[in-house]
């Protein structure tokens, strides 16, 4: 995919960085050092997936654990005075994302894109196709050889129903709104390639094992 700007739309992007990383074998996968794409060393790959967003000028809202401070601080170094990141705390996240998505979702005031902290062969390209296809009532979920991946696209009426709904969660919202959602299918793998554990970031991003703390 070629690296196009992504359209400009009344977009936020809710970034779920409240995991606890468990099958990382003691290492947080939101601070596993990547290469910077302008040859400026390293830093955290939570920096990397934040650097993505911001550079398509879209805000982001990062969902934290309670204790965010590590988070704050990487933020604050690479980011320093950008108004456009909020983190918000999920008080008891666990490994179920659909709380901590809820919890960003009530901070958008309109169409949001929720996002993982751990794909980095994601490019802006990859996130202008989504874009390309949003609207009021839009769902759009990119699919590679038949699994879902991420970012997934919720129009704004998506949005106002999962607020107004407690008791199911975003993906159950989804899921009753078959007749909405738009599969965006791809040959490219960038969409449903993730890092679960040591041996998905050994294969992703080499050397993060001697690269040191970003």
């Amino acid at each position: 995919m070629n690296d196009a700007p992504a359209p400009a739309h009344d977009l936020t992007v809710v970034l779920l960085a409240a995991g606890a990383s468990r099958r990382m074998e003691g290492a947080d996968k939101r601070f596993l050092p990547i290469a910077r794409a302008d040859g400026g060393g390293y830093w955290p790959l939570l920096c990397h997936t934040l650097a993505l967003y911001r550079g398509l000028g879209l805000p982001v809202v990062v969902v934290t654990p309670p204790e965010s401070t590590p988070i704050a601080h990487a933020i604050a170094t690479h980011f320093p005075d950008d108004t456009a990141i909020r983190l918000i705390a999920n008080p008891a996240p666990s490994d179920d994302q659909g709380e901590s998505a809820r919890i960003g979702l009530s901070h958008v005031p309109a169409a949001a894109l929720i996002a993982l902290v751990d794909h980095p062969l994601l490019r802006p390209a990859h996130v202008a196709a989504l874009i390309a296809h949003a609207g009021e009532s839009a769902i759009v979920i990119p699919r590679h050889n038949g699994a879902r991946g991420h970012p997934v696209l919720l129009g704004a009426a998506h949005v106002r129903a999962i607020r107004a709904a407690p008791a199911l969660t975003p993906r159950q919202h989804i899921a009753a709104m078959g007749h909405d959602i738009l599969w965006l299918d791809s040959p490219d793998p960038a969409y449903t390639t993730d890092i679960d554990t040591p041996a998905d970031a050994d294969r992703l991003i080499p050397g993060w094992r001697h690269a040191g703390q970003p």
